[in-house]
C-alpha cells in the first residue's frame, strides 16, 4: 500500500467511526463508553491519516496525546483547539473493557463538533501533503 493509499484508508475509516457517532448522538441506550470509543477512534485515525500523508512514522498506539506530539515534532502541530480531544484517550482501551469508576457524561454534541472540525483540518493537511507522496 502506498503512503497516499494508507492515508486515504485511515481517513475513510475515521469518517466511518464518525458516522457511528453521528447516528448515536441522541440514543440514550448507546452508552457513553461506546460513543466515546468511536469518537476516540475517529480522532486517532484522522491524526494517523495526516501522518501517513506526510510520511511521518507512527507506531500502534491509541494515545492521542502521543500522536499529537509526534505531529508537532514533525512540524505539523495540531491546532490547540483540538488538544482537549486527548481526553478521549481512555475510551480507546481502558473503558472499552472496563467500566469507568464515575459516570462519564460525555458532551456528545460538543465532541462531535470538535471532531468534525478536526476532519476539515485533517483534509487540509492531507491535501498539502499530497504533492510529497
Amino acid at each position: 500500500m502506498t503512503p497516499r493509499d494508507r492515508a486515504q484508508t485511515l481517513f475513510t475509516k475515521a469518517t466511518q467511526n464518525l458516522a457511528v457517532v453521528e447516528v448515536s448522538l441522541d440514543r440514550a441506550e448507546i452508552v457513553d463508553e461506546v460513543v466515546g470509543f468511536h469518537c476516540q477512534q475517529a480522532v486517532e485515525k484522522f491524526l494517523k491519516a495526516v501522518m501517513a500523508a506526510h510520511g511521518i512514522p507512527f507506531r500502534r498506539t491509541h494515545n492521542l496525546f502521543q500522536l499529537m506530539a509526534l505531529l508537532s515534532d514533525a512540524g505539523r502541530a495540531v491546532p490547540e483547539q483540538f488538544h482537549g480531544l486527548c481526553d478521549l484517550t481512555p475510551f480507546g482501551v481502558g473503558w472499552r473493557y472496563e467500566a469507568p469508576e464515575v459516570p462519564l457524561n460525555l458532551d456528545r454534541p460538543g465532541t462531535l463538533r470538535q471532531i468534525q472540525d478536526l476532519l476539515r483540518w485533517a483534509e487540509e493537511q492531507m491535501q498539502s501533503g499530497a504533492g510529497r507522496l
